[in-house]
């Protein structure tokens, strides 16, 4: 394990910069350089440029993008932690995981996404594995969960232990069940402690990860301490990309995406889908992976289970860089809906304010199914969808409730009464 003070006594070199520069002159000359460069000036990649081409082009490598102010240069590939360890199947061994790492690495990929949660300990046993005798080539991210494990200090040292290093290069909260409650006891119970172990050396920069409540995030992203976010980006989960992405560019957060194949289940086939997404999974995969890469983040973390889909899916983001233009056709994008949310108006924040319901429609959960219906072209799947929800809109009493809390003055009732008529 390398010691602290061996870590401190190097400049600090960033993962992908092969010119041995200090970070701080490595940023200056990124700064400076030539119009056109793969990163704007603030952090944010311009899609598909000229240099990402290039580092694709014959060697078949990721391309590295900044990861928001932390000033880290991480593959827009990150190698998720959780896949390989969860509860429905049994776990992948350590040394599988090791290889399909190394695998990896080789095509480019220098980014782990890891968790104090993931597979009791087993997630981060196995990259330390991987990473052993690699550890300055990677950037670790990770984090613990908010009300499990005990405190924060304690389940930080029990993963610095587990990763075989004395320092995590992005740590923060897990926070899987985000809601405004939980951001503001981040604020007040953990936020104090990851800011004595930054001050300690022991964690490089500040994240949070949030599935719900992406209002949550934003208000984390505001409080200026928060310099990573990782959350759900498909084309079938939007409201980031609405409410998140613009005040992360703003505030030059990085975005780290998850959930490109939501779980696999948009790879499986489904009409509602196929019409939008492609019919066969090779394509699936580049344009779910494209839809991600073609948006303003830095990284997309996918889960590996099995050695064949390193080459499959990294493949699958290579061979979407590599197009001509910016990535995806004019029919593409517009069949992908690529950057309706810029215009969307009426778009439901989740904030969940508006509930509850007195007949427990679940408001937010239609609103978002009659906006993807009307706005993004999955009509037949957000008709699918309303099916199998426990109360239909047809249910609502015109209470008005729901438009009298929306902090955010959509008109809620209106739309749960349209959603009724058009999705039933």
């Amino acid at each position: 394990m390398a010691s602290r003070k061996e870590r401190k006594r190097k400049p600090t070199v960033n993962p992908g910069n092969r010119s041995g520069l200090g970070r701080r002159d490595f940023l200056k000359r990124g700064a400076a350089s030539a119009a056109g460069a793969i990163l704007s000036l603030t952090g944010f990649p311009q899609v598909a440029s000229s240099e990402e081409k290039e580092m694709v082009g014959p060697q078949r490598q990721l391309p590295k993008r900044r990861l928001g102010s932390t000033g880290l240069m991480v593959s827009v590939v990150a190698f998720g932690g959780s896949a390989f360890c969860e509860d429905v199947r049994p776990p992948v061994p350590e040394k599988t995981v090791v290889k399909m790492f190394h695998e990896a690495m080789e095509m480019g990929l220098n980014f782990i996404d890891t968790s104090h949660l993931y597979g009791r300990g087993h997630s981060e046993k196995a990259f330390a594995e991987a990473i052993r005798g690699r550890r300055d080539k990677v950037v670790i991210f990770s984090r613990c969960p908010m009300g499990w494990g005990g405190s924060v200090t304690k389940m930080l040292d029990e993963s610095l232990q587990r990763l075989g290093t004395d320092y995590i290069d992005v740590y923060g909260m897990h926070g899987t069940r985000m809601s405004e409650d939980i951001a503001d006891r981040f604020l007040e119970r953990f936020l104090p402690d990851l800011e004595k172990a930054k001050k300690a050396g022991k964690i490089g920069h500040m994240c949070v990860t949030g599935h719900q409540a992406p209002t949550a995030i934003v208000k984390l992203i505001e409080t200026g301490k928060v310099e990573v976010v990782q959350v759900p980006i498909n084309p079938l989960w939007r409201e980031f990309l609405e409410v998140v992405l613009p005040v992360a560019k703003k505030r030059d957060v990085g975005i780290v995406a998850m959930k490109p194949t939501w779980r696999a289940k948009l790879l499986k086939s489904s009409p509602g889908v196929d019409a939008v997404i492609g019919s066969s999974k090779e394509e699936k995969l580049v344009n779910l992976l494209g839809f991600g890469l073609s948006q303003e983040i830095t990284s997309i973390s996918i889960g590996f289970v099995h050695e064949p889909q390193i080459k499959e899916n990294i493949g699958a983001a290579l061979s979407f860089l590599a197009r001509p233009s910016k990535g995806f056709s004019d029919e593409e994008a517009k069949r992908l809906a690529l950057k309706a949310h810029q215009t969307v108006k009426d778009n439901c924040r989740v904030c969940n304010r508006c509930l509850p319901c007195p007949v427990r429609i679940d408001v937010p959960r239609v609103l978002r199914l009659e906006l993807y219906a009307r706005h993004y072209g999955f009509t037949e799947w957000a008709k699918q969808e309303y099916r199998q929800l426990r109360t239909k809109a047809d249910k609502c009493t015109k209470c008005g409730q729901c438009t009298e809390k929306c902090p955010y003055g959509i008109p809620a009732q209106e739309l749960v009464l349209r959603a009724a008529k058009e999705l039933a």
